[in-house]
């Protein structure tokens, strides 16, 4: 799925790696509780399905999202991290709706536009992402 690939390019951690889905370190366990809590507002899925992708049950993707949520008015640097990736997910359907010939400058001019910030730390992380 595309958001834990964004996530996962994000954070710089792979979280459908076979090590990580068990794991609770908090290195792996934020950018998941992330994840999970994108792909949810992203998708129609249900918990249930969403936690099938991480080898977890419903109730902890509804534990990560609450959380998630909960933790936004509080936490600035998630806040800001999430708002970072949301505008990530959104230019990844954005350049899916685009010839595939789109260049990234189209999506930087785009989010200037929208008068984003970070443009520049968004557009390397775009840029990562787009195939040679």
């Amino acid at each position: 799925m595309k958001i834990i690939r964004i996530v996962s390019n994000f954070y710089g951690v792979d979280l459908l790696d076979e090590n990580n889905l068990k794991t609770r370190r908090r290195s792996v366990v934020v950018p998941r509780q992330v994840a999970m809590h994108l792909i949810y507002d992203f998708t129609p899925l249900s918990f249930d399905t969403v936690g099938k992708l991480f080898n977890k049950n419903h109730a902890t993707v509804m534990h990560a999202h609450k959380l998630i949520s909960d933790l936004m008015p509080y936490d600035l640097e998630l806040k800001q991290e999430l708002y970072d990736l949301k505008i990530l997910v959104k230019s990844e359907i954005y350049v899916a709706k685009k010839p595939k010939d789109l260049l990234i400058d189209d999506i930087i001019a785009e989010l200037h536009k929208m008068n984003i910030d970070n443009v520049n730390r968004i557009a390397k992380i775009l840029i990562a992402e787009t195939p040679n």
